[in-house]
């Protein structure tokens, strides 16, 4: 298969950036036990697996979090009612049905107000999304509509919200997450950490497992970051995942061009997810557990 042209001009500030930032998860929030071996010949399917198990979760709380932003109707005569709701256009295509309930009726998004967001083939930021998600146990600090820095702090439930990424086929997402968004001045922070197992696609993942992403409003780079373990059957076994250096790319584009996420199997193997450019990636496979990878194998992100 045809390799793209390298392009390393990003790999030195994104990772100066992502330092900055608090990106990248330095304790092991994993508790399960790997009990699979990883080799060469299941790498690709490993690192495939930890990949979106990884970063998915950060992906579509991102989507989600994004309605915080959407202007509020005007209040009809008479003062604002405890339960708005209008209809929202994807970027990409579709619309989601997009219900808020105002408890204190002041007519803006502040603490103790939650959300759902009904999708229907709602397509933004390389997801199409189909089905429900809510934001409950809502705690702003700052308002998103009109102050230059806030947070919003919330519980995340996806309630078998089905996602389909580019090409690939249709997957759900189901499990409640405690997530976090901040505005701030130079970058926008996001972080998921799962409240109890999770289903991301045909995975499970486990309770306490992280996964964040940073967007860096001067270059429009971003982060992504994940510690935890999972459950996946295709491969028969459970894997834990730990960010060794944050994944790094620009925000136009899905996949990173600098960074590591290493997997961990059975008997101390792993496997390494190494971006080469924003096309192409390194699979460093340690299969007897030595430490030291014995094989590298080249892919294109499109592989995994």
């Amino acid at each position: 298969m045809r390799r793209h042209a390298r392009l390393p001009v990003f790999a030195v500030p994104l990772a100066l950036l992502a330092a900055c930032s608090g990106g990248g998860s330095q304790a092991q929030v994993a508790t399960a036990t790997p009990n699979v071996t990883i080799t060469a010949a299941n790498a690709v399917a490993v690192a495939g697996a930890a990949y979106e198990a990884a970063y998915m979760p950060a992906r579509l709380a991102r989507l989600v979090l994004a309605f915080v932003e959407v202007d509020t109707p005007a209040a009809p005569p008479g003062g604002s009612p405890a339960i708005v709701t209008q209809v929202v256009t994807g970027p990409d295509g579709g619309e989601a049905t997009f219900t808020w309930n105002d408890v204190d009726r002041d007519g803006e998004y502040t603490t103790g107000d939650a959300f759902t967001i009904d999708f229907a083939g709602y397509a933004a930021a390389g997801l199409t999304l189909d089905g429900v998600a809510t934001l409950e146990d809502v705690r702003f600090d700052g308002r998103p509509l009109t102050s230059l820095t806030w947070r919003c702090d919330a519980t995340l439930r996806l309630l078998d919200l089905q996602y389909e990424a580019g090409a690939g086929p249709a997957a759900t997402a189901s499990g409640s997450f405690a997530v976090q968004r901040e505005e701030r001045t130079i970058v926008q922070v996001l972080a998921a950490k799962a409240l109890g197992e999770a289903a991301i696609g045909p995975r499970r993942v486990g309770a306490n497992s992280t996964s964040g992403r940073n967007e860096y409003n001067i270059d429009f780079e971003q982060g992504f970051y994940g510690d935890g373990d999972f459950l996946d059957p295709v491969t028969g076994g459970t894997f834990v995942y730990e960010t060794v250096l944050t994944m790094t790319g620009v925000q136009f584009l899905f996949d990173p061009a600098f960074g590591e996420l290493r997997v961990l199997g059975a008997g101390g193997t792993s496997v390494s997810i190494v971006p080469i450019d924003l096309f192409n990636v390194e699979l460093k496979v340690d299969g007897d557990g030595d430490g030291e990878a014995e094989t590298t194998l080249a892919k294109e992100w499109a592989d995994l």
